[in-house]
């Protein structure tokens, strides 16, 4: 990550923004923190402000006179932790352990409460720390950091966008607009940066992303369109990433992906950080990006992940849900059902009874559940949910608009640390705030309803993809790579878990790690994702453990 982050001041000595701002569509300069000494009202009148005009990857400090605040963008790409030194004295920081000691947190213990929950559902669990004595300041939050200043005010959630729905016909209209939108989100988050490197996969979120830098003329920006082939022939999907390649006329660099080993050492090098480094653990394949980053000079990452979050690639059951909410009956003589049961390979009866089974509360599941927890851990864990999700959840919203603000919140996961993450940043346009806030307001059934997936975000950039991307119908899948991955690192990591600190300390069901831990086990079940979350954490522990003692409060049980 960029460690040398711009700085801006607010006018009216309101603050300052730290790391990248960009303007919203049609922002008004009157109304902005940046431009306007009148807005030094208050940090939460500050704070809105800067949230309706400007986007981008920030941390806000914000001073009224009265007190001092930390805003966190809504992307949540740079962290914001802060704790108190004593005598009104507190500190900022994306990461504590790299300033000097004097100002680290006074007592960092390890909070076991929250690294259970971490372990369990990592996807929903990624703001709160895992250490006693500090806070971390949640995407869209206004946290304050003077002596007794508060809870933190969330000023940004999806809620408040999925809650202003567009009706069907305006929800049509804004194609032109959500296109737009990408286009200039694309041309911000890399005009920062001579050079990038870009994961084109081929399938549609992708494929729409590199479509987009092609329309914006930032082909030159771009050092490597990479695509990482699968070395079995069934899995190799290049035929999809090829055509968009020769659609925008760029070299496709082809990246073998050959499942290798994971070792105690690999582990170790990331166990430093803040939190437990999942997308680390892959260690070949972390290194191979860093080594291409330095060879190319790129200082940039480009990734069509979140795509599936914003475009809707969720249950079918609920979209027709959505579409019966507000449009009553009628919804049933339209296409949205007969298209949906032709989508899914059921019949209408058997799609409806599923809608009555939403409505009854039977919510799908989104949440990614690690099922090698104990019982009891799972029970009392499981549960956790985004505090954005928890608004959701316990609003009037849609059921399927529910669902896709699960899906945004769990997107804050991609911004988990790595090697790459060290050197490089890590741009998702597609989760970008613009992109996400017009997504919000339309409805599922106009971004889903149909007999392809996602068949609103087909329209929208179906003038610039191929006709063989636009009308794939699948999407490989990386779970078999994994589990090859995890079946040739046993010999050294079922010892490491069986005989480490999370079975130690009861959170890890010692007999289903071990039926897990066999090559036929992750030959036949999708358990490898869950080895990997349990693998990161456990070497966070260790490193962490010889340096933190246990939280009084929220200690091993």
């Amino acid at each position: 990550m960029n460690t040398s982050l711009p700085v801006r001041s607010l006018a009216g000595e309101a603050g300052l923004v730290i790391g990248d701002l960009y303007n919203m569509p049609d922002p008004d300069p009157q109304s902005s923190p940046l431009f306007n000494p009148a807005c030094a009202r208050g940090n939460a009148v500050t704070a809105r402000r800067l949230l309706r005009g400007h986007w981008g990857q920030y941390v806000a400090v914000l001073n009224d006179g009265r007190q001092t605040a930390l805003l966190r963008d809504p992307s949540g790409m740079l962290d914001a932790l802060t704790w108190s030194l004593g005598d009104d004295v507190s500190v900022a920081a994306s990461d504590p352990w790299r300033l000097p000691a004097v100002l680290r947190p006074r007592r960092p213990y390890l909070n076991w409460s929250r690294i259970a929950a971490f372990l369990t559902v990592p996807t929903v669990t990624t703001t709160p720390p895992l250490f006693d004595d500090m806070v971390s300041v949640g995407p869209g939050e206004l946290q304050p950091l003077t002596s007794g200043g508060g809870a933190a005010e969330p000023l940004w959630t999806p809620l408040r966008f999925a809650d202003d729905l567009l009706s069907a016909k305006d929800a049509e209209a804004a194609s032109a607009h959500l296109l737009e939108r990408v286009d200039r989100c694309v041309a911000s988050l890399l005009a920062d940066h001579a050079g990038a490197l870009v994961e084109l996969s081929g399938g549609l979120d992708s494929s729409s992303l590199a479509a987009a830098i092609g329309a914006v003329g930032l082909n030159d920006r771009v050092r490597s369109w990479l695509n990482l082939v699968d070395i079995r022939r069934e899995g190799d999907e290049a035929i999809y990433a090829q055509a968009v390649a020769d659609r925008l006329g760029v070299t496709l660099t082809r990246v073998e992906r050959a499942p290798g080993q994971i070792t105690v050492e690999d582990l170790a090098e990331l166990a430093t950080e803040p939190w437990p480094a999942i997308a680390g653990v892959d260690a070949a394949r972390d290194r191979d990006e860093v080594a291409r980053l330095s060879a190319t000079g790129a200082t940039a990452i480009v990734s069509g992940q979140g795509g599936d979050a914003v475009f809707f690639q969720m249950g079918a059951p609920v979209v027709l849900a959505d579409a019966l909410a507000a449009q009553g009956l009628g919804a049933l003589a339209g296409p949205v059902l007969p298209d949906i049961a032709r989508r899914t390979h059921q019949s209408v009866w058997g799609l409806l009874r599923q809608v009555e089974q939403a409505w009854r509360g039977r919510l799908p599941e989104r949440k990614v559940v690690n099922a090698l927890v104990a019982p009891e851990v799972r029970r009392w864990a499981g549960g956790a949910e985004h505090a954005w999700t928890a608004e959701a959840l316990a609003s009037t919203l849609p059921l399927g608009k529910r669902l896709q603000v699960r899906a945004i919140a769990a997107s804050h996961f991609n911004h988990q640390y790595s090697r790459r993450r060290r050197v490089a940043d890590l741009l998702y346009p597609l989760l970008a705030q613009p992109v996400v806030e017009l997504a919000l307001r339309i409805p599922t059934y106009v971004l889903a309803g149909g007999a392809y997936d996602r068949p609103f975000q087909r329209a929208v950039f179906a003038d610039r993809l191929p006709a063989v991307v636009a009308r794939r119908r699948s999407k490989g899948s990386a779970s078999v790579y994994f589990a090859r991955l995890m079946a040739n690192s046993l010999a050294d990591l079922r010892p490491y878990l069986l005989d480490g600190c999370l079975c130690s300390a009861g959170l890890l069901d010692r007999d289903r790690l071990d039926a897990a831990m066999t090559a036929e086990h992750l030959i036949w079940k999708e358990t490898a994702n869950d080895l990997i979350t349990s693998l990161a954490t456990e070497s966070w522990v260790r490193y962490w453990q010889t340096r933190a003692p246990d939280s009084l409060a929220a200690g091993r049980r």
